[in-house]
């Protein structure tokens, strides 16, 4: 992208909050770390949008770093502020919570969008559980319970697909069409990142 390009597209999502919210996500799937954090820090900025820039925060943390329980505690410092977006947080909150093998946490949240009639996003959330405990074929099955999958869905079956290829239970000759799948889904879904989720 030239400068002038940027510079447009700049102009263009200036501080519209849904605008700078998808840029974050964006960038966030791209790699572009600083990118993301200036666009966090403006969308923090924002009446009413510091629960989303928080959001943003957290998929940074658990996509860069890697740091599944540093982005529950932050998640859970949002929920504890009661600064709204309950339903959003818990959701990225009980991704994070079954990362990091906190499936109490993630069980927790899973109730709570339950009760809230929040059934959309549960079966992926099932699947993540399942994940972390080395049960492919029924993480594979709370996917299929979805029926059309999402774009971060699929990058979730991908990441099972992975999972299964490093198992030692699964055979070598399996483990090279695994993979191959798996990097077909990353490919086909590269401008969308895994822990992208619908505000609510």
């Amino acid at each position: 992208m030239s400068f002038r390009q940027f510079a447009r597209q700049e102009a263009y999502i200036g501080r519209n909050p849904v605008l700078l919210d998808v840029q974050a996500g964006m960038l966030i799937a791209q790699g572009d770390w600083s990118g993301a954090e200036r666009v966090i820090r403006t969308l923090s900025s924002l009446n009413r949008q510091e629960v989303y820039a928080d959001g943003r925060q957290a998929m940074l943390i658990m996509r860069r770093d890697q740091d599944f329980s540093r982005a529950k505690t932050m998640l859970t410092d949002v929920l504890q502020r009661g600064s709204g977006g309950q339903t959003f947080i818990r959701r990225l909150r009980a991704v994070a919570a079954a990362e990091a093998g906190d499936l109490r946490v993630a069980r927790e949240d899973i109730e709570f969008l339950k009760a809230r009639g929040a059934v959309g996003a549960v079966a992926g959330l099932e699947a993540r559980i399942k994940l972390a405990q080395s049960d492919y074929d029924g993480a594979e099955q709370e996917l299929e319970a979805v029926g059309t999958l999402s774009g971060p869905d699929e990058l979730l079956r991908a990441r099972i697909l992975e999972a299964r290829a490093e198992d030692p239970a699964t055979p070598f000759s399996d483990r090279s069409k695994l993979r191959s799948d798996a990097d077909e889904i990353r490919i086909r879904y590269r401008m969308l990142d895994e822990y992208e989720m619908e505000r609510g």
